[in-house]
């Protein structure tokens, strides 16, 4: 081994002292460049998430739209069922009214046979 003197000592420590900051340079390049990659890819995915959230949201107005719309017909769905339903039931309580009065005059009629059977003939 050559013993080193003074001079070429801080020599050696200067050349080191250069690689060692040419490599700090370097592997601070690279970090960047991998930084700057993964920032890229981010904002990419950035991008992609705000397109697919655009997307939902476009989706959430149309079946907002979709909802309204089926509610405002069976709204008036159910008012048209309502409607029909309190017609029927007038119609059955005029029907059962109108039984009610066939029945009496079933009565009636039925009394006036008996009565007519009963007397006996008339000539």
């Amino acid at each position: 081994m050559v013993p080193l003197n003074y001079s070429s000592g801080r020599l050696f420590c200067k050349f080191s002292i250069l690689l060692l900051s040419i490599f700090l340079l370097f592997w601070i390049f690279l970090e960047k460049q991998q930084l700057s990659v993964k920032t890229e890819d981010l904002q990419v995915q950035l991008r992609f998430a705000n397109e697919h959230i655009s997307s939902l949201s476009a989706q959430i107005n149309v079946i907002s739209k979709h909802k309204d719309r089926i509610e405002a017909l069976f709204a008036k769905e159910k008012e048209r069922c309502n409607e029909s339903i309190n017609q029927q039931s007038k119609r059955i309580s005029l029907l059962q009214i109108e039984n009610v009065r066939l029945n009496d005059l079933m009565e009636n009629i039925s009394r006036q046979k008996v009565f007519l059977i009963s007397s006996g003939p008339h000539f």
